[in-house]
């Protein structure tokens, strides 16, 4: 997970030395507009907007922006915040973002996960101790606002909902393990339990009753009731080993190495394998995103890459500098919703980005945020959390 989806233990020792009080856009001043690092994409929708406005022979002011045949500021307006039709659903638009409202006021250790209306979180009573071991994990509802909690919950990396089942890896209490959680009534099953902290678990999805997870030493399956349990390729490349990228076809497993280039396919048997894809250095995270293609990100572009054959097209993406991490990516129609987190700079600052992928245009929803785990979306909201604070939404 990283981070959970995204909770990379290596990145949770390096996120949690600088967790800090949730620094949010509400709390900015005039000052902060002149330096405002979402500049680049309201910059290229200007352009659009102002041909379009040139046809349609609307003229607006310097300080706003056509949006069909009327004129906004899209700095402060709700329904065109940062971009026209990009609507804050009701909340505040400052600074062209809009305002994430605060809606489980809780430490937590910043993975979420959507479960029908409800989104899954886990609540820790230490803020300084992300992976506290006695966390516990709640279910909130979006609508009612009512928080149950499902019982006590290791630090989690990741998770897969399959219905009303949580398929899960944690540390708990010194060590990971696969757990399966009835998400009505917190009941589980411990499908498989290691006996070490090495090598430390990263990223898990389910096809039918198989499992397959990637550590830092290898790739690994497991029958969801804890048979068939084997190791399928031990990872040398690289220091880091595999890393949270892993998506499944029908016949095999792609999943990248984190600190090097590369993105390896094995049969779902297990082998050697063969070398699917290479772009810049660092894979960080990995979704499928049709029949044949899934989509990989590094810290420098995101790369559409046929699982057979064909080209791979690559986007270059507006992370914040050279250490960041995009991670927690989730699709929503045509578009794509990532964290770009602990991205180097003054402020260490994570950001929520969105990009349609058949016209490759980005937008920067979120801001100058501090230590954001993974996202989930349920209904119109993004849902996210902070690593030791709250639980918040902004909208798509």
């Amino acid at each position: 997970m990283r981070t959970a989806p995204f909770l990379r233990p290596a990145a949770l020792a390096l996120l949690c030395g600088a967790c800090q009080v949730v620094l949010g856009i509400e709390h900015r001043d005039v000052a902060d507009l002149a330096a405002h690092d979402a500049a680049p994409t309201p910059t290229d929708g200007a352009v659009a907007a102002f041909d379009a406005a040139v046809d349609a022979g609307v003229e607006c002011p310097p300080d706003q922006t056509a949006c069909g045949r009327a004129c906004f500021d899209l700095g402060s307006e709700g329904e065109h915040c940062g971009s026209c039709e990009h609507s804050c659903r009701g909340a505040v638009c400052r600074f062209g973002e809009c305002v994430p409202e605060l809606m489980l006021n809780v430490s937590t250790s910043a993975a979420v996960f959507a479960y029908r209306n409800e989104v899954l979180v886990r609540v820790i009573a230490d803020k300084a101790l992300s992976e506290d071991p006695n966390g516990t994990l709640h279910a909130f509802d979006t609508g009612t606002r009512v928080d149950r909690p499902l019982g006590v919950a290791g630090a989690y990396l990741d998770m897969v909902v399959d219905g009303d089942l949580g398929i899960a890896i944690e540390t708990y209490p010194s060590s990971p393990r696969v757990r399966t959680i009835d998400l009505r009534t917190g009941s589980d099953f411990v499908v498989y339990a290691q006996q070490t902290l090495v090598p430390a678990f990263r990223r898990i999805v389910k096809d039918g009753d198989d499992l397959f997870w990637t550590t830092r030493a290898d790739v690994r399956t497991v029958h969801r009731d804890g048979t068939g349990y084997k190791v399928l390729k031990t990872v040398t490349e690289g220091t880091n080993g595999a890393g949270p990228c892993l998506v499944l076809d029908p016949t095999r497993i792609f999943f990248g190495v984190e600190d090097t280039p590369y993105i390896w396919s094995i049969p779902r048997s297990g082998g050697v394998g063969e070398l699917a894809d290479t772009g810049l250095k660092d894979a960080t995270e990995m979704i499928p995103w049709s029949s044949t293609q899934y989509l990989w990100w590094n810290r420098r572009e995101v790369r559409l890459a046929p699982f057979d054959s064909g080209s791979v097209v690559a986007i270059p993406t507006q992370v914040v500098g050279a250490q960041g991490g995009p991670h927690g990516a989730v699709r929503v129609g045509d578009a794509v919703y990532w964290v770009d987190a602990y991205g180097g700079g003054p402020a260490n600052e994570a950001r929520i980005l969105r990009l349609d992928v058949p016209t490759k245009k980005q937008t920067v929803l979120l801001s100058r945020q501090k230590d954001i785990g993974n996202l989930a979306v349920v209904g119109d909201f993004i849902y996210y959390a902070h690593f030791g604070a709250g639980l918040y939404r902004i909208a798509l």
